[in-house]
């Protein structure tokens, strides 16, 4: 299945839609512009949500909401920036696929995504896949890591935002 730009786009604009319904928040907030961290280049498929949510959040909350794009090692920098900022509802993550995976892989990515952070709501969703090159002797996942195991510190990973 493939997503294009446009089919992406309709489902964030559907998604920012929800933030026009009536919202129990507290009172005064923001008190000041919210950063909205993206942890992906300016025109990837992330920024393009992010920044059509920051600008229904600002006319719905009365704010100000600024995307910030933090990039970098699959989105750990622009995590630990925001696992490392004050918790006070003005610095919000909006996250991908590689959240969760670049933390179980590197370690040293800076953040927990269990413990450092908390969730607020979805706003889209997408398949995500393996994919290897097509003369590799595997069919699924179970041979892959069968075949990785019996070659260890052989096989390269890369993990890629489309």
């Amino acid at each position: 299945m493939t997503i294009s730009r446009r089919l992406l786009l309709t489902r964030a604009t559907a998604a920012a839609s929800v933030c026009a319904f009536p919202m129990v928040r507290a009172a005064g907030y923001p008190e000041r512009p919210v950063r909205i961290v993206i942890p992906f280049a300016a025109g990837a498929g992330t920024d393009a949500v992010g920044r059509l949510m920051a600008q229904k959040m600002g006319e719905v909350m009365g704010g100000t909401f600024v995307v910030e794009n933090r990039t970098g090692a699959s989105g750990a920098i622009g995590a630990q920036h925001v696992a490392q900022s004050a918790p006070d509802g003005h610095t919000l993550l909006l996250v991908a696929a590689p959240f969760t995976t670049v933390a179980a892989v590197l370690p040293q990515a800076g953040y927990d995504p269990l413990r450092s952070f908390a969730p607020i709501s979805m706003i889209a969703n997408g398949p995500l896949l393996w994919a290897a090159n097509k003369d590799l002797p595997v069919a699924n996942m179970r041979e892959l890591v069968a075949y990785a195991r019996q070659r260890p510190g052989q096989l390269n990973v890369r993990l890629q935002m489309v």
